[in-house]
């Protein structure tokens, strides 16, 4: 795996203008010393240790350790690297009673992400 500039890079679908949107509203607001924001079509995603396939079902972030997370799990760890409230919603997401309803909201969004608005920036 090539070495990161970064502590983590978050992968997401650049096709999908939900997912864009909400990748640039975090870029700017969740940690960017920390996280590279990219969507996954501008990446050699093997070399990263995963796949298209994988990028194209759910958002991925992918460490300096090179462990790969997704979906839920990705977006929790990338809330992890933000400003406190951030952090503060990546505990409560990573909680056993709210875990399974994070995958499964996560899952629901990322079914129906391209019939999705995009958020407004602001």
């Amino acid at each position: 795996m090539p070495r990161l500039t970064v502590p983590a890079l978050l992968v997401y679908d650049g096709r999908c203008g939900f997912c864009t949107a909400w990748a640039r509203w975090g870029e700017g607001r969740l940690g960017a010393d920390e996280v590279a924001v990219r969507p996954s079509q501008s990446l050699d995603l093997a070399a990263l240790g995963t796949t298209q396939q994988r990028a194209d079902t759910e958002v991925l972030l992918i460490t300096e350790d090179r462990r790969v997370r997704g979906g839920a799990e990705a977006i929790a760890g990338w809330l992890a690297y933000g400003p406190w409230w951030a952090r503060l919603a990546a505990a409560v997401l990573r909680l056993p009673p709210v875990r399974p309803l994070a995958r499964a909201g996560y899952r629901w969004v990322a079914d129906h992400r391209y019939r999705l608005p995009a958020p407004r920036r602001r």
